[in-house]
């Protein structure tokens, strides 16, 4: 039987912690088109959820590349990402 490699949760940890990263980072530089996003899908306190979803992305991936509470920050991190317009 082929076991995995032990490398193969860091490789996976490194890719999906750049995919938050970056999607944080992106929300950063484009702060206006965010939350005005935000606003439109009317949720409520556009700015106080720009940063909080910065702050789960960015956070959240950094944490993810270092191993710290993947189980729990890997959840919550998808859930700043979806987007649900049609």
């Amino acid at each position: 039987m082929n076991t995995p490699s032990p490398l193969a949760p860091f490789a996976a940890r490194v890719a999906l912690s750049a995919i938050f990263i970056w999607s944080g980072l992106a929300k950063l530089f484009a702060a206006s088109a965010t939350q005005g996003y935000i606003a439109s899908a009317g949720l409520p306190a556009p700015a106080i959820a720009y940063w909080v979803a910065i702050a789960v992305e960015v956070g959240g991936g950094f944490m993810l590349l270092a191993g710290y509470r993947t189980r729990a920050v890997a959840p919550q991190g998808c859930s700043t990402l979806s987007d649900d317009s049609e």
